[in-house]
This record gives structure tokens, sequence and C-alpha cells, in this order.
């Protein structure tokens, strides 16, 4: 079998102000990674913006090239074909007095590493500019506020160099913090912050959200408010009273509904699919006593009134915007006289009723989907101390579109437990809720109050959502992106990523799809396999790689992308099918080297947005040599392309030596290692192993082998040796080639059949084909596998455990420079059941056997094997061996071998007994020393009419 795989290298570097995409073929050399900021200092922590309605992109980073340590904000735009729009190293957004314009600091949770991707700090304005929301420290009060900016469609800011004050202290005592925003679709943004006052009663702290819009440099107001409010009823629960005769009651005193009662530590902000904005939050009286709740900022799609009974007649504008779930508690006399009283007696008492409870608990509307207070269902979303916990985190949340009256909102967050004196370990919980598409209000601000009766319902059967990843390992505080990308959702963590150390961290998978049950009701299910109900083992990386996150293009389709390993050698990226499945190899394929001369280039902040039509867009920050010498941290982008393609593999690296010699024609040798990357047996995909290239400005990396993904080998790493400008390497006069392998691997899966490629140049190949006359192309070559001494060794050493393995397929690399197309290498594939070193002969000096056929044909219910030798060499005989899933192999038979011979040889062998389905035949030679090579056949039997057909 042969292969040729077309690969384009460009090497024409830059056009000055960067006249497109640098390359639309993926093509991941450092030369083609386009420079977004490189200028003094630091520019750092890039965000991607959609530009709309023109398809263009911003690029906004926090910049320190005013002064160390003094950080601003800058910005950058691009068409939507890669054009830069504004000045060279991009505008200013914010570059006031303050020294900490950073939106950095501002995530979705607490903990010792702030991911600020997981939440939304700047949106398109729908005109070609953007907002923006940061936090500043203004020292004369000594309290932090919140700003904002927009930036028009030319790059000019609207507000001042400091921005616009959305919430400022007046005293010390008051704190505006952790700023959001979302686009509202019609030009304006909604933005959620946290307002901590403090008071007698502690600090006070709830989430505010309002919406807004720009017109003509104005700020109008179109509705919000706090979010955050919500009825607590432990202190009450007790002093419920029904009147005699009346059966009617209600609380004694009033449930407490004050703002400050349930504090909020963290929230995300979201659209809500409906022109809205939706909130979920961490509610409670402390930090380790509370619960996740949602709420929402509705807008009203059409001028109505409403009559309600708690507050009268209520006129509702389009395009305003209102707080859905409002906590409101009404008094009300009732006449509690008892049957038998004196005449004349009347006893009245004041009694409080819930009539909107405010954020819901949900803790407590989970397995019911009860979404508000409810009499019928008594302790719907309350929040009382049945209904804490006792930790809360990381609250993220996606809606995900349906052809129904309503679209599903899938909320998740971490949580942890008190059980039995002891803390839980951490576990990422969810649950499901309908968002009702709504003619002009949400039916829960409507006059009854009550969900409409043919309102769709949503996982209304047996549908676990509760608890989404659960490791053994999660005893500390763990971080995780959720994707929502159509009717599906992708999730992902680096379980151990915020701990200490320089220990493993295994990432762990979730998939959820959306999917019609009847003609009024959708469900959200897990996806995942049978047993991975907690989430699926997709590899393993550092605890410096805190951050793994998907970017989904809204049609179902998403890319996985992260820092890795060791949280800094190389963005690696892939789209990923169902399961987890990484189609371009395990947890990534590098987008360039990650170093220059053994320098790493230490890439951090990866933030991705994928388009439509399988097209993306990735920005990062390292710290790479620039023209101007190193100037600290950089931003940087590359096109991604062929994303929804499930069959594409983008091209590999161009094929070379792994040192560029500082003297060309002196004999020399280099040892090189690649970077560790975890096969975990999830994707099935080949995954590449690259190295550096060593040289004094190299900033080259180039593929050495090739492992398909197919097993667990838990951490794998390639070693290679390289000889150069001297005689090849001889053993017993026999030659072997200028690179040789090792692999290593931590996990050996018994009975495997792992595929390999090993990856040479064509100056190697060809050293190899002018000192052998029998080596007509790399498919005249074979392997010499031999077990493994942990480091590629300098020369080939013969043992009593070396096997000769012959290829199943050899393939071409080709390289394009100046429209010129010439082979820059091969390789040649294997299949083996372990790791080893391995070296490269010719396959007349390694192979005892020359194979010329292997056939298998049915004969009614027997399968007939046949195979045809070419020469052989001390061949003692053939086991004949049958396995059914194409890794554990059985002997079933044996045929004598006829020596050595170069006259070719006849050979044939009866299965009487194929397994019905798959059949997997292969012949073990073995030589009159105990050496052993193996060739492996498909069959497919179909079950009961055992018809036989070669796969």
């Amino acid at each position: 079998m042969k292969r040729a795989i077309l690969f384009c290298l460009l090497l024409t570097g830059f056009v000055t102000g960067h006249a497109q995409w640098s390359n639309l073929t993926n093509q991941f050399y450092d030369s083609l990674d386009m420079p977004v900021a490189r200028t003094i200092y630091d520019q750092k922590n890039p965000l991607l913006v959609k530009s709309q309605p023109d398809g263009g992109y911003f690029v906004i980073w926090e910049d320190s090239r005013n002064a160390i340590g003094n950080w601003d904000i800058y910005a950058q735009k691009y068409d939507k074909d890669g054009h830069m729009l504004w000045a060279l190293n991009g505008v200013p957004v914010a570059t006031g007095a303050a020294t900490d314009q950073q939106y950095s600091t501002v995530s979705n949770g607490t903990s010792s590493y702030t991911n600020y991707q997981s939440v939304s700090h700047a949106a398109t304005d729908g005109a070609g500019g953007f907002y923006i929301t940061w936090q500043s420290y203004l020292g004369a009060v000594g309290s932090y506020g919140v700003y904002l900016q927009h930036i028009r469609n030319d790059g000019t800011q609207v507000f001042a160099t400091e921005g616009y004050g959305m919430a400022l202290p007046a005293t010390n005592n008051q704190r505006f913090v952790q700023p959001q925003l979302v686009a509202d679709g019609q030009g304006g943004f909604f933005i959620g912050y946290l307002a901590t006052a403090t008071s007698f009663n502690g600090n006070q702290v709830h989430v505010r959200m309002y919406c807004y819009k720009d017109e003509g440099g104005v700020l109008k107001h179109y509705g919000g408010g706090i979010v955050s409010n919500a009825v607590n009823y432990y202190g009450v629960q007790n002093d419920y009273r029904f009147c005699g005769g009346s059966a009617i009651g209600g609380y004694l005193v009033s449930p407490t509904q004050t703002e400050g009662y349930t504090n909020a530590s963290s929230f995300k902000i979201f659209p809500d699919g409906q022109g809205g904005c939706g909130v979920v939050m961490s509610l409670g009286e402390t930090t380790e006593k509370n619960f996740p709740a949602f709420n929402q900022l509705c807008r009203v799609k059409r001028d109505v009134q409403v009559e309600t009974p708690l507050e009268g007649t209520k006129n509702y504008k389009k395009d305003s915007v209102l707080v859905v779930h409002r906590a409101i508690i009404k008094p009300h006399e009732v006449d509690c006289t008892p049957p038998g009283a004196p005449p004349g007696s009347v006893v009245i008492i004041t009694y409080y009723s819930v009539m909107t409870q405010g954020a819901l608990n949900l803790l407590s509307s989970r397995g019911r989907h009860v979404l508000e207070y409810d009499p019928m269902y008594p302790g719907s979303g309350k929040y009382t101390n049945n209904y804490l916990t006792h930790g809360i985190e990381k609250l993220n949340a996606t809606v995900m579109p349906t052809d129904g009256n309503i679209d599903a909102l899938l909320i998740t967050w971490n949580q942890r437990n008190y059980v039995n004196s002891q803390v839980t370990n951490w576990s990422t919980r969810g649950v499901v809720l309908p968002m009702e598409k709504y003619d002009d209000i949400p039916y829960q601000l409507t006059a009854s109050g009550l969900r409409p009766t043919g309102m769709d319902k949503i996982n209304e059967g047996d549908y676990d959502m509760d608890t989404l990843l659960a490791q053994t390992s999660a005893a500390v505080s763990y971080d995780y992106s959720l994707t929502g990308s159509g009717g599906r959702a992708f999730m992902v963590s680096s379980i151990n990523g915020l701990g200490s150390g320089s220990g493993p961290s295994p990432f762990y998978y979730q998939e959820a799809k959306l999917t019609r049950q009847r003609a009024d009701s959708f469900a959200v299910k897990k996806v995942t396999s049978p047993g991975m109900d907690a989430g699926v083992l997709i590899g393993v990386g550092t605890t410096n790689d805190r951050f793994p996150a998907f970017a989904g293009d809204g049609a179902g389709n998403a890319t996985f992308y992260y820092v890795g390993p060791n949280g800094r050698d190389y963005v690696k990226a892939s789209p990923v099918a169902e399961g987890g499945k990484m189609r371009w190899g395990a947890l990534g394929l590098p987008l360039n080297s990650g170093g220059v001369a053994g320098s790493y280039y230490y890439a951090s902040s990866p933030i991705m947005y994928m388009d439509a039509e399988g097209k993306g867009l990735i920005a990062w920050n390292d710290g790479r040599r620039t023209p101007d010498g190193y100037t600290g941290e950089n931003v940087y982008m590359r096109h991604l392309d062929s994303l929804i393609n499930p069959g594409y593999q983008p091209p590999l690296l161009n094929t070379m030596l792994t040192v560029i010699p500082v003297n060309p024609t002196a004999a020399g040798s280099r040892l090189s290692q690649s970077n560790p990357q975890s096969l975990s047996g999830t994707s099935g995909a080949w995954t590449t192993f690259q190295v550096p290239v060593a040289g004094p400005t190299s900033n080259y990396s180039t593929p050495v082998a090739a492992i398909r993904d197919d097993y667990n080998l838990g951490t794998v790493s390639v070693s290679t040796y390289d000889f150069y400008n001297q005689p090849l390497r001889r053993n017993n006069g026999k030659a072997y080639m200028d690179r040789n392998y090792t692999i290593s691997v931590t996990n050996h899966p018994p009975g495997a059949s792992i595929h390999v490629r090993l990856i040479f140049t064509k100056a190697q190949f060809d050293a190899m084909k002018a000192a052998d006359a029998s080596i007509a192309d790399p498919g005249s070559l074979a392997v010499v596998k031999q077990p493994s001494t942990g480091v590629a060794p300098a020369t080939y050493t013969p043992s009593a455990n070396d096997q000769g393995i012959r290829p199943t397929g050899w393939g071409t690399y080709f390289n394009t420079v100046d429209n010129v197309t010439t082979i820059s290498g091969y390789y040649i594939e294997v299949v083996i059941d372990d790791f080893s070193n391995f070296f490269i002969m010719s396959a007349a000096s390694v192979l005892p056997v020359t194979l010329q056929s292997f056939t298998v044909n049915a004969v009614n219910t027997t399968a007939l094997l046949q195979w045809v030798t070419a020469s052989e060499l001390n061949n003692d005989h053939f086991d004949i061996e049958r396995s059914v899933d194409g890794r554990v192999f059985s002997k079933i038979g044996r045929v004598a071998g006829n020596g050595t011979t170069s006259i070719p040889q006849d050979y044939r062998f009866t299965d009487a007994s194929p397994v019905s389905g798959n059949n997997y035949y292969r012949l073990a030679q073995v030589d009159i020393d105990g050496h052993i090579e193996q060739i492996t056949l498909n069959v497919n039997f179909i079950k009961y009419d055992l018809v036989l057909g070669i796969v």
C-alpha cells in the first residue's frame, strides 16, 4: 500500500500590514503565526470578538507599553479576509491614569488562578465596533469601580481615555467588581457586576444587571436591577399558620427578602436567546453554605398591559428590560374568628404570603423542574437550610435552541457537600430548564403568572443530568469549560489544573445532546459511553495545564484547544467528534514549534472563535524573540480551516534533519526528544510527535513519528538519533538508516496491535537506496524492533530479542516553495504490540521471509488461508493465529517452512471453525533462531450466513 501526503511550506514571511490571513491550509509553521501586537513590554490576555455585521474580528488585549506595571487595554480589527484595519500594534481602548485597567482579574468563580475567559468582557455593537468593561481601583476613594468603553468602527473611542464610570464607589465601604458584558442584539449591551456594601450587619453583596445602548455618546438605559434577591424561609418555616375553618393561611412574620441576606459570591451572564440576558449565581449566607441560583432580564417584545393582583395595572413598553424573578411578599389580613366565638367577636390576623420568591434555587427545583414558588409544590425554589450545600463554584450556562416553543437551558456548577463531618470531593452538577419563546413578555410576568398550558416540556423522563463530572482525584477546586453549539454542549476539565506541584492532571470530557422526545417535549441527555457518566478520560496533562476549552460554531460543531503540555510548550487544537474523539490527534495538534533553538515560547491564554463553514481564529500571547529582540509577551493569532471535515488531517510540517549544523559540511549527530503526549485510546486519530530542530536561530520543528490513538498508552514520548555528513552506519556489513527511534510509554496494553509511522527525510532514504541495490522505494525497507533503552541509542547493537517487522504501507511527504513541489520525506507504517528501539534497514537484510501474497477465501463454512513466499532465509515455520478484535490473538495452527530458498513457495491452511463476525488472521513467521515476523489480515464472516469477505 502506498499513500502520498501533500503539504505546502510558505517561507515568504509577512507582508507589512498583514494583507490577508497568512495561511488557509493549516500549515503550522512559526513563520505563519500572525503578530497582532509586538511592541515594548507586555501585551497579553487576548480576547476575540466577532464584528457585526461586517464579519470581521476584534482582537483585544491588556498592554503595558506605556510603563512597566501600568496596564492599559488596546485592540486591533481585521476584516473577514484577514486584512488589518487599524493602526499597527493596535489602538488605545483604555489608557487612563489608573494602573490596573484590566479584565483578566474577572471570572465566574474564585480560585488561586483566574480564568478570565470563562465570562464575557466585550461584545459587538452591531455597527462594526465593540463595547468592553473592566474594573479599576480608585485611589482617592480606596475602592473599586466598574468602567465601560465603546470603540467605533474606525477605532476611535466614544468615551474618555479612562472609560465611562458605570458604577463608582462614593466611599471605601462600597465596592463594584467583576463586571461582565454581552451584546443585546440591538446595538446595545447587558452589563452585570457585584455590588458590595459594608454596614454594621457585615458585607452585603448582590448582583446588579442592566441594559444600555450608546446613542450618540449618551448611554440610554433600558432597564434592569438587582437579580440576586431571594426569599429566605429558614427563619420562619415553623411560623406558617392556617385560620380555622377558612383554610387561609400564611407566615406570621415576613420571610427575609432584603438584598443583603442572600449574598452573591460569583455569577455569570449570558444571552437568553430571546433578546434578554440570563444570569447564574452562587448565593447564600456564606461562601461555605450556599446554593446555585438563576434569574433573567427579559426583553419586552411588544407593548402590553397586564393586570396583576400584586402590583395592579402594569404597562410594559416594547424593548424595555425587566427582572423576571423578583422577591415579592404580600401582607394580607385574614378573619380568623373561631366558629364558636361570642357574637361580635372578630379576630383579624396579618399573614405574609410569598407571591414570587426571587432568584430560583436550582438545588430545590432540580428533579421536579418547578421554576417558581407554587403552593402545590411546597419548597419549590425555596432558600431554606434544606436546599443549601457546602460549596458552589464556577457556574456556567448555555442555551440550546429547539424547533418548539421553548429552548433548553443547561446550567452547570461545581459543588461539594459536607457529609458525616467530612467535606466531599468537588463534582460538576447540572440542571436543564425550559426557556419560553414568548410573544410579548414571559409568563412569569403575566396576570396569572402560570405556565401556559401548551408550553413544551424538558427532561421530564429519567435523564440524569445531575452529575456531569465526578472524579475521585478532585479533592481541590478545578475549573471546567462549558460550550454550547446548536443542540450539543461540550465540557472539559483539567482535574488537577489548579493544584500545586508538577504532577499529572487528567483531562475529562462530557457531552450532552438535545433531542425531541415527543410532539410536546424535549430532552437533554449525556451521550458518553455507558460507564462514563462521570466523564471520559481524553488525555493527561500536568497541573500547569489549567484551562482547556472548546469553541463552538453554533451548528453542533466544536474545536478543542489548550496550551500544553506543561502549560507552556505550545498551543494545541483539534476539532472534536462525538464522544470526545480528537480528529487531529490526542489532545490536538501543535499550532507551532513552541520554541526557538530549545528556548520555549511559553505560550499562554489561548482564546478561539469558531465560525461557520469550518473556519476559526485563535489568538494567544507568548514571549518569543521578535525582530527587535525579546520585548516581553506579545499577541499572535492564526486562521484555522477545515474544522468540520471528518476525514481531514492537517499537513505535517516539513520533514527535515533534527539539527541545522553551523558548518553545513561537518559530520555530526543529534539526539532529540519530543515533548510527551498523552494517548488514551479515545480519538482513533494519528497523533504526531515532533522534535525541535536545533540551530542557533532555528524556529522549526519536524515530525519524526506518528501513533494512531487506538489504545491507552499513558504518557508517550519519542526520541531520535540523527547522523549527518558521514558514511552510513553499518552492523556486520549491513547498512541501517541515519535516523533511529526509541518510543517510550507508561502503559502497556496486553495483546495490542498498535499502528506506528516512522518518519525520515528524503536524504536519509536516498543514502540507504544508494547503498543497497535491493531498495527500490520505502516499501523495500523493514524495521528491526528491540527492547527499549529509554532513549534512542547512538548505534544498533543486535540482541537475542530483535524482531524483524515488515511495513504495512508507506507514504510520501511533499514540500512546495515558490510553486515548486519536491519530496521532503517518507514514512513507513508498522503494526507492533509494544514499544521499543526501532532501526530501519533493507528488508532483504532484516526479514528471513519475503512474502509475495497472503489471501483468505471462503470454502463453504471454512476459511482457506493461502500465502506465497518469494524467498526464505532460515525459515523454520509459520504459526497461524486468529483474533475476534484484532488485539488478542490465539494460535490455531502451524505450517512448516522451507528453510533457505530463493524459489517461490506456496502455503495453505484451513480454519475449520471461523467465528461469526470479524476474524483477524496473523502469520507469525519464526526463523531457526526464534526471531518472529508478524503479518495480519482482517476477514469478516457475516453472522449466520458465514459469507466470507476480505475487509
